[in-house]
């Protein structure tokens, strides 16, 4: 997009009304960040060690299943946001798929922590239904900030809800989901019982969304006095260097955080000692320390660009995640709990920063083209993030059944020096490393503004 196109368009304004929302529905539809986001460590957190320790499956064939139901995720996912693009409904374009995906989630959520047969096609198969659910929710979910207001503070006071709930889902998923299986001694039982408990509370945070995000616009789907691209064509969202950027920065730590939470218990439990106690000390510390620190990253950006609280907040993540290669067994409880406040103020400030710039990069298209569809950019994100979610605990399933840690071994606590290393490695190193990687897009990362409103001015590195 050259700025000869851009000089062509009408003021940002006319492409979406800078309305002031009310807290109601900025909080509601953060709410729904607490549904999406349980999915996502449900997944991430539990799934491959589910899989391997309680089923007895291998790790390598648990990652491969993990990997085909992604498959059809990413399929799903894209046709989701066209659907919702083209969708005209009292209301609106994305709510009705929330309403779907809350239901499907929910029944997703039960099936794959109580299978009616332990065989690795059934949990593939559960999974696709999980799946599914979250791509019928979070595609539309997405889409709604660009659309509902042109406002910048606007869209990062919705996003700092968004961050709010996404901490309180991390809050539950890393402390209290862990409690109850430990209640039932880590027995299948246990996580019959935890799915009951975070089916309810992903339906539940789902349907709230529905009903209390703020209403759409009722505006025409393609806008004049623009430069326009094929309706829902993906060489608009190529096009697009701000988000483009922004998904090149996402591709490594997205896959950073998906392999070091595939990891995570196998750590805690076979590396540490620990239990499901020590995994909720851990998530309680964490979400604490992030929420606290969100009013403080809200005040930062109106003060400092957006991507400068993004880089802070990735070399304080990175250095707690390289502390972790001087754990050893046995180290007190303490330790883990200090890690836990140093990293969660860092996440809040990475993730309300690179949420807030998403919106953004999706109006810049929307106003240099005239073309609405952030249908397909949400999709385009979600693309990103379910092939990392994919890829990661394929990765560490044959990673781990490669130095032969299995279920079994993960439960009595022998671990091979091979074993032991490879822990290490994809809960500290890799991570870390990945998250340095993200940060080399971003420097080139640059968002011009329209008439002075709505949009962040950010300029490149150097």
């Amino acid at each position: 997009m050259t700025d000869a196109v851009l000089d062509e368009v009408s003021p940002i304004e006319d492409v979406t009304p800078p309305t002031v929302l009310s807290q109601i529905h900025k909080a509601g539809w953060g709410v729904g960040s607490l549904g999406a986001t349980s999915l996502i460590y449900l997944q991430s957190l539990f799934v491959l060690y589910f899989f391997t320790v309680i089923l007895g499956i291998e790790p390598g064939i648990a990652g491969t299943a993990i990997l085909l139901s992604k498959v059809s995720d990413i399929v799903c996912g894209l046709l989701i946001g066209r659907a919702s693009d083209g969708l005209r409904t009292r209301w609106g374009r994305r709510r009705p798929f929330l309403a779907a995906g809350a239901l499907v989630a929910t029944a997703g959520t039960i099936l794959v922590f109580n299978p009616p047969v332990v065989n690795p096609i059934v949990q593939c198969a559960s999974l696709m239904v999980m799946g599914l659910g979250y791509c019928l929710f979070t595609v539309p979910y997405l889409a709604l900030p660009s659309e509902v207001t042109s406002s910048a503070d606007e869209r990062v006071q919705m996003m700092s809800w968004r961050v709010i709930f996404v901490s309180t889902a991390e809050l539950i998923a890393k402390s209290a989901l862990p409690l109850v299986v430990a209640a039932y001694a880590g027995k299948p039982a246990g996580y019959s019982v935890m799915s009951l408990v975070a089916a309810a509370a992903i339906g539940g945070s789902m349907m709230v969304a529905f009903f209390l995000s703020p209403k759409e616009p009722t505006l025409p789907a393609r806008l004049p006095k623009a430069e326009r691209l094929p309706p829902g064509s993906w060489a608009q969202v190529a096009a697009n260097r701000p988000f483009v950027l922004l998904m090149l920065t996402k591709i490594p730590q997205a896959f950073g955080l998906y392999v070091s939470l595939a990891t995570l218990l196998f750590f805690f439990t076979s590396v540490l000692g620990g239990t499901g106690k020590l995994v909720a000390l851990w998530g309680l510390c964490s979400n604490l320390a992030s929420m606290a620190a969100i009013p403080f990253w809200f005040w930062m950006s109106r003060r400092v660009s957006k991507r400068s609280i993004f880089v802070v907040g990735v070399l304080g993540y990175v250095t707690v995640s390289f502390s972790w290669l001087l754990a050893h067994h046995g180290d007190p409880a303490w330790m883990v709990a200090l890690r836990a406040v140093i990293t969660g103020p860092f996440a809040a400030g990475l993730l309300l920063s690179s949420q807030s710039m998403l919106p953004e990069a999706i109006a810049y298209s929307t106003a240099a083209t005239g073309v609405r569809q952030e249908g397909t950019y949400a999709a385009a994100y979600s693309l990103t993030e379910k092939t990392c979610s994919a890829l990661a605990p394929f990765a560490v399933g044959w990673i781990l059944q490669f130095v032969g840690l299995n279920g079994k071994t993960a439960i009595a606590g022998h671990l091979s020096h091979q074993a032991l290393s490879a822990l290490y490695i994809t809960v500290g190193v890799i991570p870390g490393v990945a998250y340095l990687v993200g940060l080399i897009p971003m420097a080139f990362y640059a968002l011009k503004t329209w008439g002075g409103v709505g949009l962040d001015m950010e300029k490149p590195a150097g």
